[in-house]
């Protein structure tokens, strides 16, 4: 009989692609596989196409945000844990990992720690003291009874190593190598591309207004805590037109938007480690939709960026270094192809049929372990 997976995120798991990535591997590899999470205001009732290898589970939920939508998620999934017969959970981010001990140790089963971002040190945990000291204190009592794990990256792995001594392998969130057929280009010119969550910290502040010194027009993929500022700034400068915001997007709808733009945009603040650490599932869309960008030259960028050079780094989010970005894309040929030319090598290297094998071997481990 299958084992049964159980992996708990606070995301929706029909757009949360890391997740799904994860999820698929698990299924490919035999497992049976739940993703428990939320069904985001707006968002289709089912998984695209229906056509998936795993089951989801979505909470519709009576709060939206803030310490009550916390407490709901984890009350939700801890019940749902109860009822439900799991032989391994694993908790994705800080904030699903008391329901995941919690259940882990009622019913002795193995329970593994995704550690997606280095949680407490999140630009809007940081930007609140207050907050902050509360997921610290999460993090300290809850992070060492998780031995087992997984970190995006070697810099977080590093950082909970020195924290906590838990020695978490790196799973990368690299995309799955494909050549998909993305379909007609959904605009009617070429266009700058930010996808992923629009949140505080993401450089959305500068972005913006820096596109009145921009000649292609830019789209924006996603939503966050920061979407109705964002939307607000576009209108403040003019740039209703200029600036389209698209909502959340499922992935075979992204895909269209990924492989069709000139250019992609990589911002990241750095307003606390997690931020100055991170290595968004973007960087590694744009590099296999042969996409040269925008990123920062920050510890995980610069590890790719030595390996293959696939984008223009800038060290800060600044209005005037991001416009000489994106204008050295639009207006230096040699430039953009060299930067394609090197994505279509690195999409070989960096993709998740490699990267896969590592995560399989961690929850394999968790499961026969002695």
């Amino acid at each position: 009989m299958s084992k049964r997976v159980c992996i708990c995120l606070l995301d929706d798991p029909v757009y949360k692609q890391s997740s799904i990535r994860v999820a698929e591997a698990l299924a490919r590899a035999g497992y049976a596989v739940t993703l428990v999470g939320r069904r985001l205001r707006g968002a289709v009732a089912s998984a695209a196409g229906g056509d998936t290898t795993f089951r989801r589970v979505r909470f519709r939920t009576l709060f939206h945000g803030g310490k009550l939508f916390y407490a709901e998620m984890n009350l939700r999934i801890f019940l749902y844990l109860v009822f439900h017969h799991v032989d391994l959970v694993c908790a994705v981010n800080l904030d699903t990992i008391v329901p995941v001990w919690a259940i882990s140790a009622l019913k002795r089963i193995p329970r593994l720690y995704d550690a997606r971002e280095l949680f407490t040190e999140l630009a809007e945990v940081v930007a609140r003291p207050r907050v902050q000291r509360m997921w610290l204190w999460v993090e300290r009592r809850m992070v060492p009874r998780f031995p087992v794990g997984y970190a995006v990256c070697q810099s977080i792995a590093d950082e909970l190593l020195r924290r906590y001594g838990v020695g978490y392998a790196v799973v990368r969130n690299l995309t799955v190598l494909r050549n998909p057929v993305p379909g007609a280009r959904p605009l009617d010119r070429p266009y700058l591309l930010y996808q992923g969550a629009v949140n505080y910290g993401r450089g959305l502040d500068v972005l913006i207004p820096a596109m009145k010194q921009v000649p292609l027009p830019l789209v924006i993929c996603g939503t966050g805590n920061y979407i109705d500022q964002s939307r607000a700034l576009a209108e403040k400068h003019g740039l209703g037109r200029k600036v389209i915001f698209t909502g959340q997007l499922p992935p075979r709808e992204l895909v269209r938007y990924t492989y069709n733009a000139h250019a992609g945009i990589n911002l990241v603040e750095r307003e606390g480690l997690n931020q100055y650490f991170s290595l968004p599932n973007k960087l590694f869309d744009y590099i296999h939709a042969c996409l040269p960008q925008v990123a920062m030259d920050y510890p995980e960028y610069r590890r790719v960026q030595e390996t293959f050079e696939v984008a223009v780094l800038i060290p800060d989010v600044t209005e005037t270094l991001v416009v000489e970005a994106i204008l050295r894309l639009c207006n230096d040929p040699v430039l953009y192809g060299r930067l394609q030319a090197n994505c279509r090598l690195a999409r070989e290297v960096f993709n998740w049929q490699v990267e896969e094998k590592g995560l399989l071997a961690v929850y394999d481990g968790a499961l026969h372990k002695k």
